[in-house]
């Protein structure tokens, strides 16, 4: 616990503000906050005000589908907060795409991204009450791509939030998570040949305790002349899942395209087609492509399912001899 004492005039207005955020108390789980006293005629008073300096807390979560990457932010700060932009970092390559944002399991953006890194603040999907972060509520951050996330590729988040209204805007600094395992490539295809679909890879999500937490750090909340000097404790408490991701992922089992979209043709339309394992657990779906030359890439929402069958209508797909498609069913 920090305590400042300082001498002001009778009637003082003053403004405080720190650089750091307040220690984390993991037994309470609380912030600790700093201790103001004023002194009248050189003797301090019995009555003080307790300041947390405080944004919401974020922990890497490396746990999730293949295609997954997991953050959880935790709010206490005494007010609702909402999200309002995230700075997302991951390991880009040809033909990689970040393709949905959710927060505690619902979308909040679905514009796919084949750069990185991305700033998001804008095109959310969904009522911006989804954003919203409840004190003493924790809730995940679900990140997805269209290929492996695992094999010690390095995946950071950094989290800006307000007071629902515009004011008292934060963050969560830069938070960094590692999935261990043998990554695999995306698939591709040339123009001489039918890209078959590969079943996305079944994985039991086990939570793992985070190999490394950040400490967020306070941008904007009010300062003072005297500026407590207050040293963050990061938190050690294994956070939980919440919601817990699937035990097991729905499985795409068969994927066709028709007609053949690296099938030299004029004005055609190509129709996707997935059949889906266990469609009870699939809330949406999509297709993405991109093509080398000439350089284009797009995405479409599945429609569906009927029976375990979703299906999307492509716009014409034009490709040069000899170059090379890429595509995703998520």
């Amino acid at each position: 616990m920090n305590s400042v004492s300082a001498s002001y005039p009778e009637g003082s207005v003053f403004t405080v503000k720190s650089a750091v955020m307040s220690p984390w108390d993991i037994p309470g789980n609380t912030f600790t906050p700093s201790v103001f006293n004023a002194t009248l005629n050189s003797v301090v008073l019995a009555s003080h005000s307790d300041i947390k300096f405080v944004c919401v807390r974020g922990d890497g979560v490396p746990a999730g589908g293949p295609n997954e990457v997991f953050w959880q932010f935790t709010n206490s700060s005494s007010m609702t907060r909402r999200l309002v932009r995230l700075d997302i970092t991951w390991p880009q390559e040809t033909g990689r795409l970040l393709q949905e944002v959710r927060f505690g399991g619902t979308s909040i953006w679905n514009l796919s991204a084949n750069y990185s890194p991305v700033t998001i603040n804008s095109n959310w999907v969904g009522s911006p009450n989804s954003r919203d972060l409840n004190d003493t509520v924790a809730k995940t951050l679900l990140v997805t791509f269209n290929f492996l996330v695992t094999g010690s590729q390095e995946f950071t988040v950094k989290a800006y939030w307000d007071d629902t209204n515009g004011n008292s805007t934060c963050d969560s600094g830069s938070v960094t998570v590692i999935r261990t395992g043998a990554g695999t490539a995306v698939p591709t295809s040339t123009a001489s040949r039918t890209p078959t679909a590969s079943a996305t890879p079944t994985t039991t999500n086990t939570p793992v305790p985070p190999t490394a937490t950040s400490t967020p750090t306070a941008s904007n909340t009010p300062t003072a002349s005297n500026t407590p000097t207050i040293t963050p404790v990061p938190p050690t408490a294994t956070p939980t899942l919440s919601p817990t991701p699937d035990a097991q992922g729905p499985t795409i089992t068969i994927f066709t395209a028709n007609p053949n979209p690296i099938t030299p043709a004029s004005g055609c339309t190509t129709t996707f087609t997935a059949d889906i394992a266990d469609p009870s657990g699939v809330a949406s779906a999509s297709v993405s492509w991109a093509i080398d030359s000439p350089v284009s890439s797009g995405s479409i929402a599945m429609t569906g399912p009927s029976g375990s069958t979703w299906s999307a209508s492509s716009p014409v797909l034009h490709m040069n001899n000899g170059a090379n498609l890429t595509w995703s069913v998520v």
